[in-house]
Order: C-alpha cells, then sequence, then structure tokens
C-alpha cells in the first residue's frame, strides 16, 4: 500500500453492486489483445506447423528423450498403464499412503498436522470468547 494519506471522500462512492448486476457489464475489450488468439493464428500456417514438426525430430535425433517421447505419444499412442486394484480405497486413505511413501511429504503434512494441533491448544488456553452478536 501507499503511504500518501487517503482523500476522505475517495470511500465516499464505494457501493458494492446490487445482485445480478455485472460490474463490467460490456465485458473486455476486443482490441486487448490474447495471446492464446495470436498463437492460433500461427499454428494456423502449414509452414509454422511444418517448422515446429522438424524441429521436434531434428531434437529427438540428437537425443532429446523428452522429443523421442513426445514423437511416440502422438504417432503410437501413449503407453498403456496397468494399475491393478486389491482392495476399495477411499479417496482419504489413497491420499494418507501417497504420504506415507514420499517421506518429504510426510514431514511437511506432519509439521501442519502439529501447527493446527497447537493452534487447537492456544485456542482451548486462552478460553471462551466473547459472542461479537450478544
Amino acid at each position: 500500500m501507499s503511504d500518501k494519506p487517503m482523500h476522505p471522500n475517495s470511500l465516499a462512492n464505494l457501493r458494492p453492486f446490487p445482485r445480478g448486476v455485472s460490474g463490467n457489464p460490456r465485458g473486455k475489450s476486443a482490441s486487448v489483445p490474447s495471446i492464446t488468439r495470436e498463437l492460433l493464428k500461427l499454428l494456423a500456417e502449414p509452414h509454422i506447423i511444418e517448422a515446429l514438426t522438424r524441429a521436434v525430430v531434428k531434437r529427438a535425433a540428437n537425443g532429446d528423450m523428452r522429443a523421442l517421447s513426445m514423437i511416440w505419444d502422438r504417432t503410437d499412442g501413449m503407453l498403456q498403464q496397468r494399475v491393478e486394484v486389491t482392495q476399495a480405497m477411499t479417496y482419504a486413505e489413497l491420499m494418507m499412503d501417497v504420504v506415507r511413501n514420499d517421506p518429504e511429504l510426510s514431514a511437511e503434512v506432519r509439521a501442519r498436522q502439529l501447527q493446527i494441533e497447537q493452534q487447537e491448544a492456544d485456542a482451548r488456553a486462552a478460553g471462551p470468547t466473547a459472542d461479537p452478536a450478544g
């Protein structure tokens, strides 16, 4: 924020929009450039597609495994991965299994759990808070 003092009338005209009324009824200006729109225009040109294809093939030929993998995935299709389900797991059980098998993630989760427990203990120690509506 700025250290400049605020004029007393600065907030006078600020009111929330009524329900169902847009704050920008005309929408985004068409003159605003879009990266996606420009990329799609470029990719519609055959010589650009050819140049990109040649670049990927050249990188693959020079040993770039990501480029080679991209070519294989788009020509032969991605390899199917077999997943064997031996028992039904809930999402929570699955996430806990992932956390248990990743020491770094496990440490992060445990640290967050301890932080939450400490916050709860602090709140209990502080006693009941006054009811603001009361």
